[in-house]
């Protein structure tokens, strides 16, 4: 792309399931957190991390071909 064109607008909406997190931890029951893991195909709940890697994934200079997409981080739960 020549330097005088705009940049590509992307919007992405990195959905998650829940993730482990200080809120989490306070509000909801330990069973609850338990059963929300044992949906997931990888057995646990979301990390930040894990939410994190996938918007540096989507951010990245060559990723500028995949715009407008909501990608689940959610462990294989949907």
């Amino acid at each position: 792309m020549p330097e005088s064109e705009p940049l590509p607008r992307a919007i992405f909406d990195a959905g998650h399931s829940p993730t482990d997190t200080d809120l989490l931890r306070n509000s909801a029951q330990t069973d609850a957190l338990e059963g929300a893991a044992a949906m997931t195909a990888l057995g646990r709940i979301g990390r930040p991390s894990d939410v994190a890697d996938l918007v540096a994934l989507l951010v990245r200079a060559d990723n500028r071909w995949v715009t407008g997409q909501n990608i689940r981080a959610d462990g294989g739960l949907t």
